[in-house]
C-alpha cells in the first residue's frame, strides 16, 4: 500500500466557459438525476474537441421541458420512431460529437461578503448533427 490514499471519485475539473459560436463537442458523461424542482434529468459533461474545456449541460427530461434532451438525440443521429419515442441509452451518446450552439449570458450572484457579482456564463441553446469532412469525421463548420 501507498504512503497516501485519497479516495478520488468525485473529483472532477472545474466547469469552464467554453466560446461563443457553433462549437464542435463530444459528450463525455450523462448521469441521470432528479433537479431540484423534482424534475427528471441528465446531467451531461460536453467537451470542445479544439480548446478540449468542459462544461455541464442540465437536460431535463420530464414532458413538455425536454427539446434539449431531444435536440442532444437528434443531433447525435438516434431518430426518433414513427410514434415519436425516442429508444435509446446513454450509451448511444456517449462519446458521440455533435455542434453545440453556445451564447455568453451575464448573470448576477451574491458572493460570501453578500456583494452582488455580475459572472458571465456560456450557455448551451441547442444541439446540431455535425457536418463530416472528406474522411468522414465530424467537424464544425465554423473555426
Amino acid at each position: 500500500m501507498g504512503d497516501y490514499q485519497h479516495q478520488m471519485k468525485d473529483e472532477r475539473r472545474p466547469p469552464s466557459i467554453l466560446q461563443e459560436g457553433a462549437r464542435l463537442v463530444r459528450v463525455t458523461e450523462m448521469i441521470f438525476g432528479t433537479s431540484k424542482n423534482g424534475n427528471e434529468m441528465y446531467t451531461t459533461t460536453i467537451e470542445d474537441t479544439k480548446t478540449h474545456k468542459s462544461m455541464q449541460v442540465w437536460l431535463v427530461a420530464t414532458p413538455k421541458k425536454r427539446w434539449m434532451l431531444k435536440s442532444l438525440l437528434t443531433a447525435c443521429e438516434l431518430p426518433a420512431g414513427e410514434d415519436g419515442v425516442y429508444d435509446w441509452s446513454v450509451k448511444d451518446v456517449i462519446g458521440k460529437s455533435v455542434i453545440a450552439m453556445i451564447e455568453h449570458v451575464t448573470e448576477p450572484w451574491i458572493n460570501k461578503e453578500g456583494v452582488e457579482v455580475q459572472q458571465t456564463k456560456a450557455k448551451v441553446t441547442e444541439f446540431i448533427q455535425p457536418e463530416k469532412d472528406a474522411g468522414g469525421q465530424p467537424c464544425a463548420w465554423e473555426d
